[in-house]
């Protein structure tokens, strides 16, 4: 979690708690057997830096059945019960919880400690549920002056190096996780009441004459506003698809829609050998006809046709001054490495240079699943989704493959309403991104 948020992390014994800086950026993390065991200088000195705003993460489940005793600034301590097996585990509307998960249920066997009738000033983060017993308080919080403590009563981790991401995607895995990430986002400043961006592309229009599909295209919009009031979505446009029908892209204007680079200039796979000079001269001349004669704007980001795409063509966004590139969640991997492989898709990366064009992550509509959702939201991260045209009717001869995915599009519309997720385009997702002060 402190690699996740660029955090440095220093090992030690008692003694280093004497000379830290009291700040309120400071995360002690202790096991509760150490906790218990400080000694009265040691208290003293987590008593200050608590005070100055820091965030104490205690972790561990009693050996037995008994009462905690605690530091008396800790307050009087609360019973405690050793480690057994849950069966499901819910989150009430608490402050220190990532917007989207509050009033959350989940259903996952895992194992963790528990605290039965939680007394105030302790307060739940995190309730579980063993079979038939009745829930018990694993997550909880106490505040402290300006500085809080965070005990977390679930089993430890292990040795799992799987990606973050999919580690939070998981119920258990999130139970498991979510103290210690919430404890370092507190650290670091994190607004736990800011919900993450939300963008849906369509790749492959507008495209030249595309006069049959306009009827489709507007039930698409208004089903979407009507799940999603004020929903934005992207459409991918390749520079030499030069005409199509004025009232199609006036459609898409007035719904508030966005363009995004689709190939420098053709529809065509961009591993392939060309002419990137001249490809990028050719697409901007095309841009710069568009963008007059319909008035329009394309936004510095681009998404190559087929998910194809080579060193050459990635080395030459930055000279077509695009600023960010869009990916499918499992192409491009050889951009990530050197990342540890549990930081794979939990962080956004830039191409080649500290200010290169980032990497923007998507996933396919049909692929995103609420608990998939979830991670990202607790995690900060932006939900990208990508579509293509003919899931939703908008092919002029679809494919018999290709079924209608508007269940798959309501799914993902009614989360966002109900999280309130900020509907963005691309270039606005990018801008956040490349802006922020620590790694998403």
């Amino acid at each position: 979690m402190a690699a996740l948020r660029g955090v440095r992390v220093s090992f030690g014994d008692e003694a280093q708690l004497l000379s830290i800086t009291p700040t309120p950026h400071n995360l002690i993390v202790l096991t509760l057997e150490r906790l218990q065991r400080l000694s009265a200088t040691s208290e003293r000195a987590l008593e200050k830096l608590l005070r100055a705003g820091g965030t104490l993460y205690v972790r561990g489940a009693p050996a037995e059945r008994t009462h905690i005793c605690l530091p008396g600034f800790l307050g009087s301590g609360f019973f405690g019960l050793p480690a057994a097996e849950m069966q499901s585990h819910n989150f009430p509307a608490h402050k220190l919880l990532p917007s989207v998960l509050r009033v959350e249920h989940s259903e996952g066997p895992f194992s963790s400690g528990g605290s039965p009738d939680l007394q105030p000033p302790y307060e739940p983060l995190m309730y579980a549920k063993a079979l038939n017993n009745e829930p018990l308080a694993v997550l909880f919080a106490y505040n402290y002056c300006e500085g809080c403590a965070i005990f977390d009563l679930t089993s430890d981790a292990g040795t799992d190096v799987s990606p973050l991401l999919l580690r939070l995607a998981d119920p258990a895995g999130r139970a498991r996780h979510l103290g210690a990430l919430i404890s370092i986002d507190r650290a670091v400043g994190r607004d736990f009441d800011w919900p993450v961006a939300f963008n849906l592309t369509i790749d492959d229009r507008p495209i030249d004459y595309d006069y049959f599909s306009l009827s489709s295209l507007r039930r698409l919009f208004e089903h979407a506003n009507d799940v999603l009031p004020g929903v934005h979505l992207d459409f991918s446009w390749t520079p030499s698809h030069r005409h199509p029908t004025r009232s199609y892209v006036e459609l898409l204007k007035r719904f508030g829609s966005g363009f995004l680079w689709h190939g420098f200039a053709r529809h065509v796979p961009h591993d392939l050998t060309m002419n990137f000079e001249r490809e990028i001269a050719t697409g901007r001349k095309l841009v710069r006809e568009i963008e007059e004669r319909y008035k329009v704007c394309f936004q510095p980001i681009m998404i190559f046709p087929f998910e194809r795409s080579s060193a050459g063509a990635l080395g030459k966004l930055a000279a077509a001054g695009l600023h960010a590139v869009g990916v499918s969640l499992f192409a491009y991997n050889e951009l990530f490495t050197g990342v540890p492989s549990y930081l794979n898709y939990s962080i956004v990366r830039r191409l080649y240079a500290d200010d290169g064009p980032l990497v923007l992550r998507r996933w396919s509509l049909w692929r995103f699943y609420n608990d998939l959702l979830l991670a990202h939201g607790v995690l900060g991260l932006p939900i990208m989704l990508t579509a293509h045209p003919g899931y939703f009717g908008l092919k002029r001869l679809p494919r018999p493959w290709q079924s209608n995915r508007i269940d798959d599009l309501d799914r993902v519309l009614r989360f966002a309403a109900a999280k309130r997720l900020r509907p963005r385009s691309m270039e606005q997702i990018a801008i956040e991104v490349g802006t922020s002060q620590r790694p998403l």
